[in-house]
């Protein structure tokens, strides 16, 4: 199973540049990317599921650190998926690699649908 890592890290990143390069454009996906970067909080409450909508909406009100942190998640998740994907590809670990996958995918699935949960980003 383990000669499976690479190959599934190359796929990966194989579909995250297809995406981006040929799919998106590099200018629309950098707009895109820092919009959405910027909005993180307004999306974590719309995910929030609705019991705790109200409290993360009173938290956000109260300070704007807890902004600021809400918007180091997806630095910090792309940074975790990095550093997994590296040791995925040099101990050639599938679970390692697997992982790396799936926390890289959460953020490009999250970050970049978020035009189908009714949330537009203009810039003049």
């Amino acid at each position: 199973m383990d000669i499976l890592a690479r190959p599934l890290l190359f796929a990966n990143m194989a579909c995250i540049w297809i995406y981006i390069v040929l799919w998106q454009g590099a200018h629309r996906f950098y707009i895109e990317s820092f919009g959405t970067w910027v909005i993180s909080p307004v999306i974590y409450t719309r995910l929030c599921p609705q019991d705790y909508k109200y409290g993360l909406l009173k938290a956000l009100n109260s300070g704007p650190a807890l902004g600021y942190l809400l918007c180091g998640i997806p630095v910090g998740m792309f940074a975790v998926a990095c550093a997994l994907g590296v040791v995925a590809y040099r101990r050639r670990s599938f679970p390692f690699a697997l992982l790396a996958c799936v926390i890289m995918s959460t953020i490009f699935v999250t970050y970049h649908s978020v035009k189908h949960m009714g949330m537009t980003l203009v810039m003049d």
